[in-house]
């Protein structure tokens, strides 16, 4: 029995050890409205007239370019899209005025390359009911194939828009004709 007691309160330290953390705001590459999220699984960035375009999407890689080139219909599709106003990326937080436009959409179709509309419309930067407030955009890491960042929206009605991706991104710069 001696061998036992430190058996278990090794056990049940192990046990306390690991049980579960996550409360839903720790985890990385997701997107947050409210109280409910997603993943974020694919970001492509591009960069056109002193401009980035960021594109956060939570279908993977593949499924999204076999949209692009095949016309694959992907449903359940939730994306976001932002404008910086600048091009190349600084390490620095942008705010409310070089975040050009945005649009957040979630639960909608990707029909060769055109998101029906079916989705639910959650942030337009054109809508005076969906446009936000506030809004920031920190970049903390920023390479040729990665990128970290947080972001966080607040809507004109109080609905809270925040996320964060760490990861490889996939570049459109050889893609853009515009």
């Amino acid at each position: 029995m001696k061998i036992l007691k430190p058996l278990i309160f090794i056990l049940a330290l192990v046990i306390v050890s690991c049980s579960s953390d996550d409360d839903g705001m720790s985890t990385t590459n997701k997107i947050q409205i409210g109280n409910e999220s997603f993943p974020v699984n694919s970001v492509f960035l591009e960069t056109r007239n002193d401009n980035t375009f960021m594109y956060f999407f939570n279908k993977s890689e593949a499924e999204i370019l076999a949209n692009l080139t095949n016309g694959q219909t992907l449903n359940n599709v939730n994306y976001m899209y932002l404008e910086i106003n600048q091009a190349p990326l600084d390490l620095t937080t942008y705010h409310l005025e070089a975040i050009t436009d945005y649009e957040l959409i979630t639960d909608s179709t990707l029909i060769a390359d055109e998101l029906d509309d079916n989705g639910t419309l959650v942030l337009e930067s054109d809508d005076a009911i969906l446009s936000a407030s506030t809004a920031s955009t920190s970049i903390t890491s920023f390479t040729a194939e990665a990128l970290s960042l947080n972001f966080s929206f607040t809507r004109t009605d109080g609905l809270e828009v925040t996320g964060n991706f760490s990861g490889n991104y996939s570049s459109l710069e050889n893609n853009s004709a515009e």
